[in-house]
C-alpha cells in the first residue's frame, strides 16, 4: 500500500511540474503576442487555397524565411550580449521582499 502512494506522489509531482512547464511556455507565447504566427483564421485561409500567409499571396520562399531565421538569431544574440555585458559588468543590487520559512534556518 505504501509503494503505491509514493508512485502516486511522484506521478503527481511529475505532472506538475510538467504542467507548470507548459504554462510558463504559454505565458511566455501570451507576453509576445504571437509575434510571427499566423492568427488561426489566417493558417486556416492559407491551407485552403495552398499560399503561404507572409508571400502576399505567393507561394512560400524558402530562402526568404532562411533569411528571416538569420536575422532573427542575430536579434537574439545580439539581445543575449547586452544581457551577458549587463550582468558582468555591474553590481545588481537585490532587495529581498520575503522569504520562506524554512530558508531563513539555511
Amino acid at each position: 500500500m505504501a509503494r503505491r502512494s509514493e508512485s502516486s506522489s511522484r506521478s503527481r509531482s511529475y505532472q506538475n511540474v510538467i504542467l507548470t512547464v507548459i504554462a510558463a511556455f504559454l505565458g511566455v507565447l501570451a507576453l509576445q503576442g504571437g509575434s510571427g504566427a499566423p492568427s488561426i483564421k489566417e493558417a486556416s485561409a492559407s491551407q485552403g487555397s495552398g499560399r503561404a500567409v507572409r508571400g502576399g499571396g505567393g507561394l512560400a520562399n524558402p530562402a526568404q524565411q532562411r533569411q528571416e531565421s538569420i536575422h532573427q538569431l542575430r536579434d537574439i544574440n545580439e539581445h543575449l550580449k547586452k544581457l551577458i555585458n549587463a550582468i558582468e559588468g555591474e553590481a545588481i543590487d537585490v532587495n529581498v521582499i520575503s522569504m520562506p520559512a524554512g530558508a531563513a534556518s539555511e
